[in-house]
């Protein structure tokens, strides 16, 4: 059984440039989803998803706003679902 080389393999040219590229990806996509999470937990109900609250309070109650009770639920679900994205 032969023992596996485990350095990086450079026989290709710009294999380096390859790998920083997408390990930089990586740490701007892993923060992007960060700053999204926090934006959940902590702004469900401002003005960035005013849309959204709107439409749900259309489609599942017919009404222009959210319910107060709903409102307080919807904030709690947001804040558990932002948490898991962010973290």
């Amino acid at each position: 059984m032969q023992k596996m080389d485990l350095k990086m393999n450079n026989s290709h040219p710009g294999s380096n440039s390859r790998f920083y590229f997408w390990q930089k990806w990586m740490v701007v996509f892993s923060a992007i989803g960060i700053l999204f999470g926090l934006v959940m937990a902590f702004g469900s109900t401002s003005y960035i998803f005013q849309n959204y609250n709107h439409f749900v309070a259309q489609a599942f109650w017919g009404q222009t706003q959210l319910h107060e009770a709903v409102l307080n639920y919807h904030s709690w679900i947001f804040a558990v679902l932002g948490t898991s994205i962010a973290g």
